[in-house]
C-alpha cells in the first residue's frame, strides 16, 4: 500500500527533529570477531510523519511488523550531496525521550528534498548511539 504524500512541499518550520544519517559497515575487531557497526555520514534536521502506526515490544524493539513495513516518512534538503543506499539508517537523539533508530527502506527525490520511507525499529533508553566517524580527533599538524 502506497503511502499518500501531502500535495504541498515540506515547510521547514517542520524540520524539527536533529537526525543522524548513518550507513552500515561489518568490520573485523581485535579478536577477530565481525561487528555491525553505523558509522555517521551527516547530522541534519529532517521532517519526520507517521502514516502507520508501530508496534513495540516492552523492551523497545519493533515487533509483528514485515521487513518493507513503512511506518514513518523521513524527509530531509536534496542539497545535501548524500547518496542514499540499501545501507541507509536514521538515528534520532532527544533531550528527554529514548533515541530511535529507522531503516531506510526506500527514497524518493520530489522537487529540492528527499523524502525517505523508514520503518522504526528500536527506540530504547538504552539504544547505542550511531559511532560517526564525524567527531572530532586529535591530529599532530604543525601549524
Amino acid at each position: 500500500m502506497a503511502v499518500k504524500e501531502p500535495k504541498s512541499g515540506p515547510k521547514i518550520a517542520n524540520f524539527t527533529h536533529r537526525i543522524a544519517l548513518c550507513t552500515t559497515k561489518d568490520v573485523v575487531d581485535q579478536d577477530g570477531a565481525l561487528v555491525l557497526v553505523r558509522p555517521t555520514a551527516a547530522w541534519l534536521w529532517a521532517a519526520i510523519r507517521q502514516p502507520r502506526p508501530s508496534f513495540l515490544s516492552p523492551l523497545g524493539y519493533a515487533v509483528l511488523e514485515e521487513a518493507d513495513r513503512v511506518t514513518h516518512i523521513i524527509t530531509i534538503r536534496g542539497a545535501a550531496g548524500i547518496e542514499i543506499s540499501s545501507a541507509a539508517w536514521v538515528y534520532e537523539t532527544f533531550l528527554k525521550s529514548p533515541p530511535r533508530w529507522y531503516k531506510v527502506v526506500g527514497f524518493s527525490d520530489v522537487d529540492k528534498w528527499i523524502r525517505m520511507t523508514c520503518r522504526l525499529v528500536e527506540r530504547n533508553d538504552s539504544a547505542q548511539p550511531s559511532n560517526g566517524e564525524l567527531s572530532a580527533a586529535r591530529q599532530d599538524v604543525a601549524l
